[in-house]
């Protein structure tokens, strides 16, 4: 169970850091909002899934 959750966590953290890494390197303002808001919906759901993680340890 232990390799799911982390195998679950990293590809959270693996579209977190894909888009930091595209929005790094684009200079089109709307475009750089469209990476920033694609990131945040990751970013939720690891704090969603570490708190239930947390509830359930």
């Amino acid at each position: 169970m232990t390799g799911g959750v982390a195998h679950d966590f990293n590809n959270l953290l693996m579209v977190i850091s894909g888009g930091l890494d595209m929005l790094e390197r684009q200079t089109n303002a709307t475009r750089r909002r469209r990476i920033m808001e694609g990131t945040l919906i990751p970013t939720a759901n690891c704090s969603i899934f570490r708190a239930k993680w947390f509830r359930f340890a």
